[in-house]
């Protein structure tokens, strides 16, 4: 039974159709992101795609709102779209204008239907399958090592958000390109295919043009120089500088246009900040290579506590030694699985500018699950490779099934149910925005959040949220204290409230997303803005902000301010203490403290 079973699996593996059939069932476990609706991110970006150019902001300028212009950003922060400890220098800005496209077309042709954006995703996810496919096939030929590697990629976890997501899609059309760049240089170096001298360089540009994750391309170019191409070595370099010549066009562009990263501790610029990238580099490549091999997710090393970071790395360095120790028979044997795994390694380096995520594997993985399906194959085929040594031998066995149980059953179970997680963030950030205050009123007045679990989660989005409703929104909205910690509220004088915070200002896990570790906030440093000016009174270790002085303009019960705290239902109303007085608000928590 269990020999025909197998027999039965590899005769699908090697099925002429295979990239149909799997791009079916990729999109039929992915079904359940057509009723996703727009989460988190995609709320701005509707309204940024849905703009008519007034004050500046066109549909392309999606990735690229935050250039770093000092007064742009002082009028976000003044409006609340940016917290008040932003730096005013603080630039994010993405150079995706191939992705921009995809998503502008879906918001002309069906403005109004999130289901019809998702189902524009579902099918480059199967565009991406075929890709994958037809890459896997050829550099192994259609063989079960080739079919089990595009199974393994195309249905693990870590595709799950891309698909699901709209403001991700650019990991899908990046990977789409880039997978579709290595084919076609690879014919044309091993194939003798002509057209893939040219084609290459075009893919690669389009690859740079959806994301900069798309620079995982180069890194399976190098490679293929270093391991597959059969030429020589100056020939092998002559044929990448065409690639070349496009990525430094690109990187060019990258820096005079502005594009790139400043202020923010969770995205390095590599160029900008080499010494700080470098720094973070191994830490946060461990962990994407553990969410890339094990059942534990890279984001893990975000939201988990520091302590259980810390934790998080030793499990994450014992398992690449072991896992290094088992395939270094195969790699020392093998030019493919050195091609895969340097590959994969290399891969790593784009991705680690920022904070880890299993949805940045696109690259990774495709070196991953095409070393891993020739280990599985070579273990249960009592392949060469592996070591005459029986102590040593009896170990893989052992291993493989592991790998089995984690890629062949967890990350397609990971796949199939990755709405759950996306959609418990998105619905967690509604039902807050839910209990903000709409009421007519609300128009003619600023919102003071006293605190809430995180800011980009439960503030950035609030006027989008309700601008989309169609229900009335403050103009401005000032954050005090959005930390998921608890906090006393001293009340100083008619005008002025003392926040300590029993933790820190930056103790959720994206709060260091709007500031630079390298200038941090100290002791007496004030932050003017309109009708409020904020000092900071202590400031601990590490950066850490632990009170604030809030000076406002009017009297606190000013009618033109609407006070509100969060409690675990949602945002509630709150009236300041009387002069003198102080009020203990608990922690306010929010979906990714659970995780905490």
């Amino acid at each position: 039974m269990a020999l025909r079973l197998a027999t039965t699996f590899a005769h699908r593996l090697t099925h002429p159709r295979l990239g149909l059939h799997l791009a079916i069932l990729a999109v039929a476990l992915s079904l359940p992101a057509l009723w996703i609706g727009l989460q988190l991110d995609d709320h701005t970006f509707r309204f940024v795609l849905l703009s008519d150019g007034e004050g500046g902001i066109t549909p392309f300028r999606v990735f690229t709102l935050l250039r770093g212009d000092p007064e742009f950003n002082r009028e976000l922060i003044d409006l609340g779209h940016l917290p008040w400890w932003t730096e005013g220098h603080f630039r994010i800005a993405f150079f995706r204008y191939f992705t921009v496209l995809t998503m502008w077309l879906d918001y002309r042709l069906w403005p109004e239907s999130p289901l019809l954006m998702h189902a524009h995703s579902l099918l480059w996810f199967a565009i991406l399958t075929v890709s994958v496919v037809i890459f896997y096939r050829q550099l192994f030929g259609p063989t079960v090592v080739a079919g089990l590697a595009a199974l393994l990629y195309t249905l693990d976890d870590a595709r799950a958000v891309p698909v699901i997501w709209l403001a991700n899609r650019n990991a899908l059309t990046a990977a789409v390109f880039g997978v579709l760049c290595l084919w076609a240089h690879d014919r044309w170096r091993r194939g003798a295919w002509k057209p893939g001298a040219v084609l290459g360089p075009l893919l690669l540009a389009l690859a740079l043009a959806s994301a900069e994750m798309g620079l995982g391309t180069i890194a399976y170019l190098a490679a293929h120089a270093l391991f597959l191409d059969p030429d020589s070595p100056a020939r092998r370099v002559a044929a990448l500088v065409p690639h070349g010549v496009v990525l430094t066009i690109w990187a060019v562009a990258y820096r005079v246009l502005g594009y790139g990263v400043e202020g923010s501790a969770l995205y390095v610029d590599p160029v900008g900040s080499p010494l700080t990238y470098l720094r973070t580099l191994p830490s946060r490549a461990a962990i994407e290579l553990l969410g890339q091999w094990s059942p534990i997710p890279a984001d893990a090393g975000s939201f988990l506590s520091e302590d259980a970071q810390r934790v998080l790395l030793v499990v994450a360095a014992i398992g690449i030694a072991i896992l290094a120790l088992a395939l270094a028979p195969l790699l020392r044997r093998d030019a493919m699985a050195r091609f895969w795994g340097v590959g994969m390694v290399l891969s790593l380096s784009p991705i680690t500018a920022t904070f880890p995520s299993n949805r940045l594997l696109m690259f990774v993985g495709l070196g991953g699950m095409g070393l891993l399906a020739q280990f599985l194959v070579g273990v249960f085929q009592s392949a060469e490779w592996l070591p005459r040594s029986r102590a040593r031998r009896a170990c893989f066995p052992g291993l493989a099934w592991a790998l089995v149980a984690t890629h062949g059953v967890i990350g397609p179970l990971g796949l199939a149910f990755g709405t759950v997680s996306t959609r418990l963030i998105g619905e967690s950030e509604k039902a807050a925005v839910a209990t903000v205050p709409d009421d007519p009123e609300i128009a003619g007045q600023d919102l003071v959040i006293v605190n809430a679990p995180d800011y980009l989660i439960y503030v950035v989005h609030i006027p989008a949220l309700k601008y989309h409703a169609g229900k009335p929104y403050a103009p401005r909205m000032r954050a005090l204290a959005p930390t998921p910690v608890p906090l006393s509220v001293a009340r100083i004088d008619e005008r002025t409230l003392d926040i300590r915070m029993d933790g820190g200002l930056f103790a959720g896990p994206l709060s260091w997303l709007f500031r630079d570790r390298r200038n941090p906030l100290r002791a007496g440093d004030r932050i003017e803005l309109a009708d409020l000016t904020v000092t900071v009174l202590d400031a601990g270790p590490e950066s850490q902000v632990l009170a604030a002085r809030f000076e406002f303009g009017v009297p606190l019960e000013d009618a033109s301010l609407r006070w509100v705290p969060r409690d675990d239902g949602g945002y509630i109303p709150f009236t300041p203490p009387p002069v003198g007085r102080a009020v203990e608000l608990p922690a306010a928590r929010g979906v990714t403290d659970q995780f905490r």
